[in-house]
Parts: structure tokens; C-alpha cells; sequence
């Protein structure tokens, strides 16, 4: 974005990669196998 500083620039891309990876399976996965204490059941989606 024209005027964005650098930092808000860094900002805006953090939140989307966050956004985006919290939505794949696995990334769900993770935190259920985290909360149930138990092996991640990996499918690389």
C-alpha cells in the first residue's frame, strides 16, 4: 500500500500468513491434538 509505513506494512502481512495458516486442517489439528493430549494425525492440508 502507497503510504504504509514499514511496520504497518509488516503488520498487514502477519495478520494475513495468520489468517490463512489458521485455517488449514492441519493447523486445526494441531491445537485439537494439543487440547485432547494426544499425537497430531498429520494430512499436509
Amino acid at each position: 500500500h502507497i503510504g504504509t509505513s514499514f511496520f504497518q506494512g509488516v503488520d498487514l502481512v502477519s495478520n494475513y500468513f495468520l489468517k490463512t495458516m489458521m485455517k488449514t486442517e492441519d493447523t486445526l489439528e494441531g491445537i485439537a491434538s494439543f487440547e485432547e493430549k494426544r499425537r497430531p494425525v498429520w494430512k499436509n492440508k
